[in-house]
């Protein structure tokens, strides 16, 4: 007979990461897909919100204090049961308008609410502290249970000692599916050798496959031995978000404040801003039938040397911020620098702040004060190398103040992004400012 897990006195992380998601209401597991069960509570095929908000409070309580599954299946039964939502019934897919017989509430139903949400808010706070011991235990070891119940792939992954910072973990940190045991162990590196582990040299080989969402019918490419919908680390999305509040409060600061608050992101807040970005871009590009979205998005800062060289011009900055406006991804500009042949790949507009973090060079136009990010030096097929230029120009622009209608605010907005021949940014009219050239 199986033990039920008991989460003991939870870290208050864990219940502030429950407590700070809304509500989604769905008909099917997958109308609420992956990282936005980060920002959302819901539970299939529970259409009212008003039960659903008596089953989160059932569920926070159960973090709150630690509950047993049967404390928490004796606090919530009675509520579903004489809300009518218990057994099956018949129900209306709202996708489909098709009545299909379901199964609401159940013994194992509960133990799946319980479960997954008591392991992800658990997850989430774990890796918060993981976080705050990273100087001190910097690796993290993959600990699955050893048992006949435990999957193939996750016991070939027992042992698996990386670095806290690793990519793998972004997808491979558990739980990795419905009902998985397995956990990670944050280790020191006097730790690692008592153990007799070593950290591996490279993360273990990652294959994929298709699964196609029913309700949607996307394609999406999940790792072997991780459950649909699970392929993503806890809270990472929204520390992607906070990321990008930071950035847009440190946008509105003193440059110089600024440029310095936005270095201070840690290499995981770094990592999370950029697959936030990168998830904004794709929701861009997927948009073709409809208008180009609107609001310019923080998607990095410039350096102090930067600042500094268009001050010694005559050009003093009030933000450190970059922006990008979304027109640039597939407006008119867009469009003709993909006749000419020189259009940025999606690629590089997803790797955008990482690649104003490092780039290769930054060059100062002389005729106009413009600043040139230059990256990715690389060759197009049938083509020569060549370079992606980023130009950011210091420009006003009307931003809206609460309060006190629009008024003028001077902006880094990047004004054109397209691949140059490296032979053209060596012209006398750009000066290097600093970096090097391809």
């Amino acid at each position: 007979m199986a033990v039920d897990a008991r989460f003991d006195l939870p870290p208050e992380e864990a219940l502030a990461f429950f407590r700070a998601k809304g509500y989604a209401l769905g008909f099917a597991w997958q109308d609420v897909w992956q990282q936005e069960h980060d920002a959302a509570f819901t539970v299939a095929k529970m259409m009212d919100l008003d039960l659903l908000r008596d089953t989160r409070a059932a569920v926070d309580k159960a973090i709150a204090e630690g509950q047993t599954f049967q404390q928490f299946r004796d606090n919530l039964e009675p509520t579903l049961v004489k809300a009518g939502w218990w057994g099956k019934a018949e129900m209306v897919d709202p996708a489909t308008a098709e009545k299909k017989l379901v199964q609401l509430g159940s013994t194992r139903r509960l133990r799946h609410i319980y479960r997954n949400n008591m392991q992800q808010a658990y997850a989430a706070g774990h890796w918060q502290q993981i976080e705050q011991n990273k100087d001190d235990a910097p690796y993290l070891m993959y600990d699955a249970v050893d048992d006949g119940r435990t999957r193939e792939e996750h016991l070939e992954w027992d042992g698996t000692v990386l670095p806290w910072n690793d990519p793998w973990w972004e997808t491979h940190y558990p739980p990795n599916g419905h009902n998985c045991r397995c956990s990670v162990i944050q280790l020191s590196a006097e730790q690692v050798r008592a153990m007799g582990l070593a950290v591996a040299d490279a993360a273990p080989p990652v294959k994929t496959r298709d699964y196609t969402n029913p309700r949607t019918g996307e394609v999406s490419q999940v790792p072997e031995g991780i459950d649909p919908g699970f392929a993503h680390r806890p809270g990472a999305s929204r520390a992607g978000q906070a990321a990008q509040q930071f950035a847009q409060k440190a946008a509105d600061a003193p440059p110089e404040m600024g440029i310095r608050a936005m270095k201070t992101l840690s290499a995981a807040e770094a990592r999370a801003f950029d697959a936030e970005h990168a998830r904004w871009v794709d929701e861009v590009l997927a948009a073709q039938a409809g208008p180009v979205r609107s609001g310019q998005r923080v998607v990095g800062g410039l350096d102090l040397t930067d600042m500094q060289a268009m001050a010694a011009r005559g050009r003093p900055v009030t933000s450190g911020a970059i922006w990008l406006d979304p027109g640039l991804l597939r407006g008119p500009k867009a469009a003709r620098h993909e006749a000419a042949g020189n259009a940025l790949s999606t690629d590089d507009w997803r790797a955008l702040p990482a690649r104003l973090r490092n780039p290769e060079a930054v060059l100062l136009d002389r005729v106009d004060g413009k600043l040139l990010y230059v990256f990715g030096a690389g060759t197009a097929p049938g083509s020569a190398a060549t370079a992606a230029k980023i130009v950011v120009e210091v420009e006003r622009m009307d931003t809206p103040s609460p309060g006190r209608g629009a008024e003028k605010r001077a902006m880094n907005s990047i004004r054109t992004g397209f691949r140059v021949q490296p032979a053209d940014l060596r012209v006398s009219r750009y000066e290097l400012v600093r970096g090097s050239l391809p």
